[in-house]
């Protein structure tokens, strides 16, 4: 595992996890881990400040009970990972408030 930029726990809204720095940032992981005894459907985005896009990391996703879920898919991964021009924003929000941690890692 690289260095560690972000972990939380997301709220039931959209909220912002992390901002790319200056000179921008390439997240190699990000997981979620679910502790609770119940799956938790996590929604992740990358907001792009110069576009004004948002993209999908995760749309609904189910993190099962008692288990931990690696978000960026093979084809990002290809890529080097998910990168974060300064300014674009990392946003996330769960079904039930604080029950998933979210790490991202460098």
């Amino acid at each position: 595992m690289g260095t560690i930029v972000y972990t939380g726990q997301p709220g039931s809204t959209d909220t912002v996890l992390y901002t790319g720095p200056a000179g921008g940032i390439i997240l190699s992981q990000i997981y979620a881990a679910n502790l609770t005894g119940s799956p938790v459907p996590l929604t992740m985005t990358v907001q792009r400040v110069i576009s004004g896009q948002t993209e999908p990391v995760a749309t609904a996703l189910s993190i099962g009970a008692d288990t931990m879920q690696e978000l960026l898919n093979p084809g990002r991964l290809a890529y080097g990972g998910l990168r974060l021009d300064a300014g674009d924003t990392l946003h996330a929000s769960a079904g039930t408030a604080e029950a998933v941690t979210v790490t991202a890692t460098t």
